[in-house]
């Protein structure tokens, strides 16, 4: 499963329009965004800061890593992962492409 955020979506669907920005016009580079993010917009996923924060605590990561651990969590899933430091934090919560490959 494909894990979409909202602010990372955006973050590098603005990075790829920005590389183009010399060649389009200003207006084109925004239309292309907001057009960009409609059609992406539905298959986004939102975690509660709250939840995150919650579990950046108790886990001791950081709060850009416990936004996808909580989301798979919440999507009842392990997030995998190759971060060694993250598995050895969250190891119920996270597995590596090994393990998932492994136990469909």
């Amino acid at each position: 499963m494909l894990v979409r955020s909202a602010a990372l979506t955006e973050n590098r669907l603005s990075g790829i329009l920005a590389a183009w920005k010399r060649p389009l016009i200003f207006q084109m580079t925004c239309e292309c965004l907001t057009r960009g993010e409609a059609s992406l917009q539905p298959h986004f996923f939102s975690v509660a800061q709250e939840a995150a924060l919650e579990v950046a605590l108790r886990y001791r990561i950081t709060a850009y890593d416990a936004r996808f651990v909580t989301l798979a969590d919440q999507l009842g899933n392990r997030l995998i992962t190759e971060d060694a430091r993250l598995f050895a934090a969250a190891p119920s919560l996270t597995q590596s492409l090994a393990e998932a490959l492994a136990n469909p």
